[in-house]
């Protein structure tokens, strides 16, 4: 784990294992780094990537929630919900698409320790070329990436096996963008805190 922090604070990019799927990792705030990610996957511009921070109070520093998305994210994190949110001022620019922002806590220690030490957020996307599926395995990240990301964190097989929920809550009522791990949860917490 020092290894990986240290390359992320080095502005590098790693690999790393989440609940989901292995994914590319680096410092949000470092510009280059961020761009090093969109490079390596051969992924459009247009495409944002996700923050990854270690506590919901963090995340409320780079995006806006409102109590109920508020109690919605303490609901369902950590866990396989990215949630898209107006963007706060403390995002960094590069990651904040039409003013908005993607935010998570994933459900798996690496890379909680890694935003815990790092004090701000991880960029991060899934590990692999685009347009190929996600990696599961860190043989799979290598096998299509160990010349192109500093470090492959091992952390065995990903649990779940599929990529996040994205859930959009940016409107008076949150919105699924897309069904991954977690959908029935995400469906649930909706309707109980925001009854038709």
């Amino acid at each position: 784990m020092n290894a990986a922090f240290a390359s992320i604070a080095a502005g590098q990019v790693v690999s790393v294992p989440t609940d989901t799927v292995y994914g590319l990792a680096c410092d949000a705030f470092c510009r280059e780094a961020v761009e090093r990610i969109y490079e390596i996957k051969g992924r459009s511009r247009q495409k944002p990537l996700v923050l990854f921070v270690g506590r919901v109070e963090q995340a409320l520093e780079y995006g806006e929630a409102p109590e109920a998305v508020h109690r919605l994210m303490q609901r369902l994190w950590p866990g396989p919900v990215t949630f898209v949110c107006l963007a706060g001022d403390s995002a960094p620019p590069w990651t904040a698409f039409g003013g908005t922002v993607g935010l998570r806590i994933p459900n798996h220690p690496v890379p909680l320790e890694l935003a815990n030490r790092l004090g701000t957020a991880l960029a991060t996307t899934s590990a692999n070329l685009s347009g190929r599926p996600p990696a599961l395995t860190a043989a799979e990240v290598a096998a299509m990436l160990s010349e192109e990301v500093a470090l492959i964190v091992d952390g065995g097989a990903a649990a779940l096996g599929r990529a996040s929920t994205v859930l959009d809550v940016t409107g008076a009522r949150p919105r699924i963008l897309r069904e991954g791990a977690g959908a029935r949860e995400v469906l649930r917490a909706i309707e109980d805190l925001w009854p038709r």
